[in-house]
């Protein structure tokens, strides 16, 4: 019986939904977006938000289209010149995809912030992408955004350099897709149902028959000669050493009854698979978190799966089982027997899991504490993904601005070192501290500018000493930013609306590890480097 046609939508977006799921394109679809500022860089962020099918988006710019934006934003023609540029736009942004809709304010950002505040909240906007505005505007901006839970993007084209930080409530992430899955088999502790499969198979030295015997499974290899090893050595441990794996590979070796058998080839270049998996410092760091005590309480869903798992990790001294087997060379029948012992134990810890959080919810009820329903679909994704799950938390614009939080200790490490990417950031810093003295960045003309280098070079050096930070700078960083000009180019502000993009769908969609929490490009080297801040 052939299964149901994808729709319409399915197709046209297949190749994202490959990505990050029905579940993920759902999120995307139904996400709100709203762009401060159409710029280039910002129609470039846009616009990859708009080709995978976001739902809606505003754009709010109080800016008429001027002929510097003809030479950076692919996004305004000639013709629209001195038209809003919002309007203008938004007109190109919703031709790439009918599915969105799209729409502008036209008034300046920095007056939406300062009159009217709650727009951001009485709009439902899911996201905030803040383009080419000084700090001391995205400071108002995250602020407010930060009262109401909202996530914020912001992104700076400036010169040959780029910026970008995100702020954003925390929040759980299951799915976070790592490059590399954890391979846990348990073959030196096997549980009984595993150890009941390998002996159903037989012990490899009674198989004569060499196409039978070249198809057992590695795992059942794995396991039969661990075993031997072990009554042998009349070992009891959590964990064999190095010379141990050896001696067992060297067993593995001797089973052989030709040299080119795969399987056994397969068990011997995974050594490494022996021992159970280390957890990783980020999950530890979760399971020892005051949340997962539920002692006050929770509505987030997380936190009673990792109340749940602390409880099945001291009971049971290992993580659930995801139920994953990856290909090896086997027999059809073997590999999806193998397979179903490995499913049917996944989902016995599932129902574990499960059962922990039904315990908590029922005695959070009890006290009359805060609690929440948490889904089996979420409970069953959890598992499957449990060694990589990961909590996102962010700090505040304000905390970074703020000289008493500031990450000195960072900073100045970070200035020490013999090309410090750092350095365009704290130059961004000192621009918008001239900006705000003299109503426009420095460089502007060639006739100022050495005088402009100068009050640059005073303005980060006041920036500096207010954090605390010792260090110096080069002038020649101090005189490449004042050539700058603040001017926006459209290669760099590609690159930034490619990095942009990605993060936003992160957010939205939460799943994959966000950055945390600035990044900077330096177009000069063809670099990049991530800061918390």
């Amino acid at each position: 019986m052939s299964s149901e046609e994808p729709s319409f939508r399915e197709k046209k977006y297949d190749r994202q939904i490959r990505l990050w799921g029905l579940g993920g394109q759902k999120a995307l679809e139904t996400s709100k977006v709203c762009l401060l500022n159409a710029t280039g860089v910002g129609t470039e962020t846009l616009k990859n938000l708009v080709l995978p099918g976001i739902g809606s988006f505003t754009i709010v710019d109080g800016n008429l289209v001027t002929e510097a934006d003809l030479g950076n934003n692919f996004f305004v023609t000639v013709e629209d010149l001195n038209e809003p540029r919002g309007e203008r736009a938004t007109k190109w942004l919703t031709e790439l995809n009918p599915d969105v809709k799209g729409g502008s304010l036209n008034e300046k950002p920095e007056m939406v912030i300062e009159t009217n505040p709650d727009y951001f909240r009485n709009t439902d906007v899911t996201l905030v992408i803040a383009t080419q505005l000084p700090e001391p505007t995205i400071a108002k901006l995250a602020s407010i955004l930060h009262t109401h839970n909202i996530p914020l993007l912001v992104v700076r084209s400036y010169g040959l350099i780029g910026y970008v930080r995100v702020q954003a409530p925390s929040y759980a992430i299951v799915e976070t897709f790592p490059d590399q899955q954890v391979e846990d088999y348990h073959v030196l502790n096997p549980f009984p149902e595993l150890e009941h499969f390998v002996e159903s198979v037989g012990h490899p030295d009674s198989i004569t028959d060499t196409l039978e015997h070249a198809h057992i499974p590695w795992v059942c290899l794995m396991v039969h000669y661990l075993k031997k090893w072990k009554q042998e050595n009349k070992w009891e441990g959590s964990e064999l050493t190095y010379k141990q794996r050896k001696e067992v590979m060297e067993l593995v070796k001797g089973g052989k009854l030709k040299e080119d058998e795969e399987n056994f080839q397969e068990a011997l270049t995974s050594g490494t698979k022996i021992n159970p998996p280390q957890i990783p410092s980020a999950l530890q760091d979760l399971m020892a978190s005051p949340e997962t005590e539920l002692v006050n309480g929770s509505t987030e869903p997380f936190w009673f799966c990792m109340n749940a798992l602390k409880q099945f990790y001291s009971t049971h001294k290992r993580l659930p089982i995801n139920g994953k087997l990856n290909d090896m060379t086997s027999t059809t029948g073997w590999f999806i027997a193998l397979q179903n012992v490995y499913a049917a134990k996944a989902q016995q810890d599932l129902e574990k899991i499960s059962g922990y959080i039904k315990e908590s919810i029922n005695h959070l009820k009890g006290t009359g504490k805060p609690t929440v329903d948490v889904p089996a679909e979420y409970i069953s994704l959890f598992c499957k993904n449990v060694w990589n799950v990961r909590y996102a938390r962010f700090r505040t614009v304000q905390q970074e601005v703020d000289p008493g939080s500031a990450m000195v200790s960072m900073l100045s490490k970070e200035l020490e070192t013999d090309e410090p990417t750092v350095v365009w950031y704290l130059l961004l810093r000192a621009g918008d501290r001239f900006y705000a003295a003299n109503n426009r960045f420095p460089g502007d003309t060639e006739t100022v500018l050495e005088a402009d280098v100068a009050q640059l070079a005073k303005c980060l050096k006041s920036l500096l000493q207010e954090m605390g930070v010792s260090q110096s700078v080069d002038a020649e960083y101090v005189q490449e930013w004042a050539r700058y000009s603040a001017s926006e180019l459209h290669n760099i502000s590609a690159v930034l609306g490619g990095v942009a993009s990605q993060e936003a769908i992160k957010m939205i969609t939460q799943q994959r590890a966000p950055m945390n929490n600035t990044l900077i490009f330096d177009g000069i080297n063809g670099t990049m480097a991530t800061y918390e801040l």
